[in-house]
């Protein structure tokens, strides 16, 4: 068995055995409210995605990849007014769960580095925290690209060596215990693949994540000394990215088939985006 096969097995695994395990079910339960620390964590990372793409596209066909707890990336764009989403991960048990309760109505079993849909049979593709898991992510991205006619979104971790400020100490891989290597983007990899396809333009946007065990069950409220000092510890290192001492670790990327809009660029830019129109290759006819 080659190790990507492999790979599939383990984190279908990992999922089957997380959705059997009492207490990990106890966490699943946390995953829907939205008063707590880790809801705040996430939410940082989609509302800046939200904001961006709300202007113009809650009618477009969307989908979400790598969405397997029980397809909280499509619940929460549903939430906020997208109509049209499909979610979809290497195993649906959880998926289908969330549909049978009415919480999402699409779904669909795909391994994200081969997807069984025709080419453009979606206009946006989102992808976060998953990329990171796949033994073959760049095979996945082309892949979103195929099936997608305007753009993909990726919120994943940044990679600390490539992308300046690049730190200078050894590298150490890094595993999950699900059994994958993980794969940290960067802006530089994100610009040769629009490079090598000939797309017009690329977005980014950079921020501060930090997971700690237990914030599931935190309240995100004023009054809980836990949300505080977890508040002050981000802005504390995004401070310290701003002056250049630290890096930032997780990172927003876009990557456009076609040209955004006005509104949409303009949404990027109110929201932080750094935004890159590439230069074309000046051998093809457009």
């Amino acid at each position: 068995m080659k190790f990507n096969e492999m790979s599939y097995e383990m984190q279908a695994h990992h999922w089957i055995n997380d959705g059997r395990d009492p207490q990990r079910l106890e966490v699943h339960k946390t995953w829907f409210r939205e008063d707590t620390i880790d809801f705040w964590r996430h939410r940082r990372m989609m509302d800046v995605i939200f904001e961006v793409f709300s202007v113009e596209t809650k009618h477009s066909r969307w989908l979400t990849l790598g969405d397997g707890r029980y397809g909280l990336d499509a619940i929460r764009m549903l939430r906020r007014g997208f109509v049209n989403v499909t979610a979809t991960d290497l195993q649906d048990g959880l998926l289908r769960v969330a549909r049978d309760a009415g919480l999402i109505d699409r779904i669909s079993k795909e391994n994200a580095e081969k997807l069984s849909f025709l080419d453009d049979s979606y206009d946006y593709a989102l992808c976060k925290d998953a990329f990171h898991h796949f033994p073959r992510p760049y095979l996945a991205l082309y892949e979103m690209l195929r099936v997608c006619t305007k753009a993909v979104v990726l919120v994943e971790p940044q990679d600390p060596y490539i992308d300046l400020p690049s730190l200078a100490d050894t590298r150490r891989p890094g595993y999950e215990a699900d059994g994958n290597f993980v794969y940290q983007t960067s802006r530089r990899e994100i610009e040769k693949v629009a490079l090598g396809m000939n797309l017009p333009a690329i977005a980014f946007k950079n921020f501060v994540d930090k997971y700690v065990a237990g914030l599931e069950f935190e309240s995100a409220h004023n009054d809980n000394p836990k949300f505080t000092e977890h508040v002050d510890m981000i802005h504390g290192i995004e401070h310290q990215c701003k002056m250049g001492k630290m890096k930032y670790n997780y990172m927003s990327s876009i990557v456009f088939l076609e040209m955004p809009s006005e509104k949409i660029r303009k949404e990027l830019d109110r929201m932080g985006y750094d935004f890159i129109e590439l230069i074309r290759n000046p051998y093809v006819k457009i």
